[in-house]
Formats: C-alpha cells, structure tokens, sequence
C-alpha cells in the first residue's frame, strides 16, 4: 500500500497552450484503476511469481544504437534528439497479452535510451540517466476516457462471463472497432512492422515547444510469410534468426502536431501529418 502525502504532486502542470487538460477526477481514477490493476495481477500470480500487467511476454530484449540523423530539422532537433548523437540502448519486442504467438493480439516495442542527461518528471527516477519510448502496432489506442479505461479493467479480470460479454458496451462502437483492429491478424517478425507512439508528448520548452508522436518502421520492406505450424514462440524464433544474420535498422520517426484543433488529450485519433 502506497501513502501519499496530500502536499505530493503527482502531475505537472497543465500545458493548456499545447491543449492539455485534466479529466475532472484524474487523479482519484489514476489510483483506482492502480488498485484494479494490483487486483488482477494478485488473483492472477496467487501461487507463484508475479509478471507484469501490461506486455507481460518478451520475445527478447536486444542491444541496440540509437542514432539521430545529422540532417533532422531544427524545430525538431530538441532534448534527446541532437544532430549526429549516437545513444547506446535497449529494446524490448513483445505480445500484449498472449504467451501464444499463434493468437492474435497486439505486439509493442519499448525502447531505453541509455546516457540522456536532464531532470526526470517521475520523482523516484528524478536523476535516471535513461528515457524510454513506447509503442505498439496501430496508431491510435480503443479508448480515451480513464472511467471507461478503469471499467474495461474491471471487466476483463472479472471471472464474469457476463461482465466480459459487457465490454463492447464499456468500450463503445468506435473502440470496439478499433480494438479489433490492434488485435487482428499475425505477423512473421516483430523487426519486420510498424509501431506507434499512440499518445502524443512535449518536444521542447518554451515558446518552440510543441505536440509530437513518434514511429518506429523497418528500413527494409522485406516481409517474411508467417511459419507453416508455427510454436508458441515463433516470433522470438524468427527474430533470433534474423539477427543471427545481420544488424538490423529500424527508423525512428517524429510526427509533428501542425493544427491546435488536434486534440492532444484523445488518444482514439490519428495524426495525419507527415
């Protein structure tokens, strides 16, 4: 159980500039689905070692050099990103939710830059020298709202088959729809598809600040046909395999915000910018 003190901030101010705002009871609902989630996860792990919510399967955890182009255009060329400066890092590849690479489900890419200097917003990583990029196989998330998000959680670690059967009505035409989306199909290799940041981020300070998502794509448009009988852990296998035969280079794109009326607060649009 975690205290906090009622003088602890737990946000940074909002930017309403870049168009941010609180949800009415953000806080409360960010400690509520914290609980839902701990919930879960302890039903879950009840006689063994606990994983974690979200992504929980790896298919490998690869070194990598995180590069940025030496032509990047100023407006973007802020914080992490500066001109020609080469970052040792780590990468993540992994399933949503399924230990089966065989059933669809959304895969993410987590990537932890190594040796970045500056002050951190979480208080108890103030002075990590790391930061870290998230993103998953579809540009925009089956939710916007935390009310919604804390009862889609409740739903579906509920051992209710009714409660299950109400998440399409939790989750609304448009989510639904969009959840099907980010969990159909297979694919062959995780190096081989795009990710997304879904939400958009601050790049910059000041009056030059301003809203981006970012992207991570193959260099290479080579897509290798999913396995006939594929195992369990296709996926990590056939990432395995490629990197036995070479490095491999993935792009790491930014996409500005060029319109205020993008909302940066509803993580169910996409940016349709270059």
């Amino acid at each position: 159980m975690l205290t906090i003190a009622e003088s602890t901030v737990l946000y940074p101010e909002v930017d309403p500039d870049l168009g941010e705002q609180l949800h009415p009871e953000e806080m409360a609902l960010a400690g509520q689905i914290g609980d839902a989630i701990e919930q879960s996860i302890r039903a879950q792990y009840q006689a063994g070692h606990a994983r974690r919510d979200a992504h929980p399967k790896a298919h490998a955890v690869v070194k990598a050099e995180f590069r940025v182009s030496n032509s990047i255009a100023n407006n973007l060329a802020k914080g992490i990103f500066v001109p020609d400066k080469a970052y040792e890092a780590w990468i993540r590849f992994s399933n949503a939710a399924q230990d089966d690479d065989n059933k669809e489900d959304a895969r993410g890419i987590a990537i932890k830059v190594i040796g970045v200097p500056g002050a951190k917003l979480l208080e108890s990583e103030r002075d990590a020298t790391t930061q870290d990029f998230l993103m998953i196989n579809h540009p925009v998330f089956f939710l916007n709202d935390p009310q919604r998000y804390l009862s889609f959680i409740r739903k579906s670690s509920s051992h209710s088959l009714l409660s299950k059967l109400t998440i399409p009505a939790t989750l609304g035409l448009k989510g639904t729809v969009l959840a099907k989306e980010l969990t159909k199909g297979k694919i062959s290799n995780p190096l081989q598809i795009r990710y997304w940041s879904v939400v958009p981020y601050q790049l910059g300070i000041g009056p030059e600040r301003q809203a981006i998502k970012f992207s991570v794509k193959p260099s290479s448009t080579t897509v290798d046909p999913v396995p006939n009988n594929p195992g369990p852990n296709y996926l990590r296998d056939a990432l395995r395999a490629t990197l036995r035969k070479s490095d491999t280079i993935l792009k790491f794109l930014v996409q500005p915000r060029t319109s205020g009326s993008l909302s940066v607060e509803d993580s169910m649009i996409a940016l349709r910018t270059p």
